[in-house]
Order: structure tokens, then C-alpha cells, then sequence
């Protein structure tokens, strides 16, 4: 959560709330309050042909991450990492 706090005081930001789950793994979340330039507001909806697609990470990597955690990953799936995918 440290880590996660030093980026909010990084971009200057306020955490006004948030969650935390104790589980076999530990999640948390934050709510924070900021100021946007109207003119950089960036969304995910409206895709027009020829719109440039920001990636950053590999795809797939979502469901790699689940199938190791729920042991059901190939090992070729984890050995292969990002580059040779």
C-alpha cells in the first residue's frame, strides 16, 4: 500500500478512501480526488478506425497470472515470457 500511496503524492493527488481485502492474496483499492486538464482526458469507449492501441503488457498475461495462481498453468506458458510471445 506504501508503494501505491508514493505515486498518489507523485502525481498530487488526495486519497479521500479505498478498501482493503485480507485474502489468500491481499487486494487493495483507493478513491481519489484530482484535478483533470479537460483537454488530456483519456477514455476507453469510442475506438474510430485507424486509432492507435496502447498495450501495456502482453496479451494474455491477465489469464497466465490467474491459471499460476490457481496452479493450472502449463509451464511452457510461464517460462515463455513476454519476449517470445
Amino acid at each position: 500500500m506504501a508503494g501505491g500511496l508514493s505515486k498518489m503524492v507523485e502525481a498530487n493527488c488526495t486519497v479521500i478512501g479505498g478498501h482493503s481485502i485480507r485474502d489468500e492474496e491481499i487486494k487493495f483499492g483507493y478513491a481519489v480526488t484530482g484535478l483533470v486538464n479537460p483537454q488530456r482526458v483519456l477514455a476507453n469507449g469510442g475506438a474510430q478506425p485507424g486509432d492507435r492501441l496502447l498495450f501495456t503488457k502482453s496479451l494474455g498475461t491477465g489469464v497466465i497470472s490467474t491459471a499460476i495462481k490457481k496452479g493450472t498453468a502449463e509451464p511452457a506458458w510461464i517460462v515463455a515470457g513476454p519476449s517470445s510471445r
